[in-house]
Parts: structure tokens; C-alpha cells; sequence
């Protein structure tokens, strides 16, 4: 799981520590959307990538379900709304959540805890960070995005087995714009990608992807998203009737088309949350090894 060490510091693995898993909590934010297909995803790519992971799955916006510090990794999903609404069951345990890992992390760097969140929580990490204005969208977006590296994305390790020009899903009435870039640069906070719109298109780009720090990323795209979710979601006939309305006719049969890209969804799918989770567990087993070395 973790690659081969050598055979008596891997007796003293198998005889000091649990080596063979990482607790992973998901944090649902769809508050009981129906036909979602975002925590199916993220379970089919941890079952892929760390089969022997713990994960418990906590529904924070329905039934006000917010984790401890008991775990390793963090996933917080998409969702539906405005994330800017305040909740008062939920929104201030999950605020406290992201204080703590950010303040855990700061004291604890023997064993850091990850987090990855993902469009409707990467906006409310933004909001809730300063890292830049959220506001609704001149219209909707669903479909396959084009999103363009930052010279500091050029340079992050969580993007380097992508193009400096990628493709994801994207499915969201609400953005992130207007970056501050003065309270960023204080953070640590970098932007890693902008989302590219043509020439003709006069709207600010959304700020698509963020490292917080070393052990925080958030993707206001979908990676998780597979193909064959986007083709189920596709499937409801209201969305399709909305896609034409708004994005223009013949806008459902190029989405069609770019789903059939295998350099689009299927590519990031494979790519970047394998990736961080792959980083996340050869962190832990490089500190546990120093732990043990020392």
C-alpha cells in the first residue's frame, strides 16, 4: 500500500503500528439531494486507491453530522445552495472543524490531517477563509469546464500528472471570484487554477482550485465525478430542457461529446483526488517511518 520497506523496519511496522489503513470521514453536504452521485464517486475512488481505508460518511447539512479530529483524511462534498447561508444546526461546527485541522496542523506536523473540498465546500472554505467574493453566476454551468493552470499550479505537486490546460466536471450556480490576494499571501494560500473562458467572453474567470496549505486543497470543479454519474444526472429531462434554454441549443449532445473524451472527465476521475490521496498516505508513512527510525 504504501510501497516496500525495508524487511526490519517493516517487522517494526507490522508490530508497533497499524500500517494498513487511513481513516477517512466524508462529508456529505447534500443535504438529501436526490439522484446526487458525488459520495457514490468518492467511494468508488477510495475503495480503488486505499481499499483498506476506514471511512465514515457524516450527512453535516441534513442530519448535522460534523467529525472529530479522529481522522486522517477529510472529503467534503459538492452540494446544492447558497453557500453563503448560514445554518445554525451545522454551520458553526463545520467552521470549527476547519479551525481545528488548520490549528492541529500548525501543532502537530508528526501527523497532519488532510482535507479536500470540493465545489459547494470549496466555496464556503473560500467565504469563510477571505479568499475571495462568492456571488451567483451569470448563468448556470453543467457539463466539462476548461481550466488553466496558475504559474504556482505549473508548480504543485497535487496537479503534476495534468496538462497546464485540464478539463473537469462542473455542475454550479455560484462562484468564486475576486481572490484577495494580500490575505492569500499571508495565508500561504495559492491559487492553482482559473477557469478559461473564450475571448469574447467579458466575465471575470472563477478561481477554480486553491491550495490553503500544505495539507488543504479545494476544487470548486468536480473530480470525483465519472462519467457515468454525469450521464445519469444528463438523463433528467427538466436539466436537459434548462441546459438548452440557458447554455444554447445543441449544448446536451457537445456535453454528450465531451464525456466521450477520455482526456476530460475520465482523465481527471483517475487523477487528481487518487493523487492527493496517494500524497496524503505517503506522508503519514513517511513520518511514521522517521517516528519509528528515530
Amino acid at each position: 500500500m504504501f510501497g516496500k520497506l525495508p524487511i526490519p523496519l517493516q517487522t517494526i511496522f507490522q508490530t508497533f503500528i497499524n500500517f494498513d489503513f487511513v481513516r477517512v470521514a466524508i462529508l456529505d453536504m447534500y443535504n438529501d439531494k436526490p439522484d446526487q452521485q458525488g459520495i457514490r464517486c468518492i467511494q468508488d475512488i477510495l475503495k480503488t486507491v486505499e481499499a483498506d481505508a476506514q471511512v465514515t460518511i457524516f450527512n453535516v447539512r441534513a442530519k448535522f453530522e460534523v467529525p472529530d479530529l479522529g481522522f486522517d483524511l477529510y472529503i467534503s462534498s459538492g452540494g446544492p445552495g447558497n453557500p453563503l447561508e448560514y445554518n445554525i444546526n451545522w454551520s458553526e461546527k463545520y467552521y470549527r472543524l476547519i479551525d481545528d485541522i488548520f490549528e492541529w496542523n500548525i501543532t502537530h506536523t508528526d501527523h497532519p490531517k488532510y482535507f479536500f473540498a470540493i465545489c459547494h465546500s470549496f466555496q464556503i472554505l473560500c467565504a469563510y477563509k477571505g479568499i475571495g467574493s462568492i456571488n451567483k453566476r451569470e448563468r448556470f454551468t453543467f457539463g466539462v469546464t476548461t481550466i488553466k493552470k496558475t504559474n504556482a499550479g505549473k508548480a504543485d505537486v497535487s496537479i503534476k500528472n495534468l496538462n497546464d490546460t485540464f478539463f473537469a466536471a462542473d455542475h454550479r450556480y455560484f462562484q468564486v471570484v475576486n481572490p484577495d490576494l494580500a490575505k492569500m499571501e499571508k495565508s500561504g494560500a495559492k491559487i492553482l487554477g482559473l477557469e478559461e473562458r473564450s475571448g469574447e467572453d467579458s466575465y471575470e474567470r472563477s478561481i477554480m482550485m486553491v491550495r490553503f496549505s500544505p495539507e488543504i486543497i479545494g476544487t470548486q470543479f468536480h473530480p470525483e465525478a465519472d462519467v457515468f454519474g454525469m450521464e445519469q444526472i444528463l438523463e433528467n429531462k427538466s436539466l436537459q430542457e434548462e441546459i438548452e434554454r440557458i447554455l444554447g441549443a445543441g449544448k446536451v449532445q457537445q456535453i454528450q461529446k465531451d464525456l466521450e473524451n477520455s482526456e476530460t472527465v475520465l482523465k481527471m476521475y483517475n487523477t487528481l483526488l487518487p493523487d492527493f490521496i496517494n500524497n496524503c498516505k505517503q506522508s503519514i508513512a513517511s513520518i511514521l517511518e522517521n517516528e519509528v527510525v528515530n
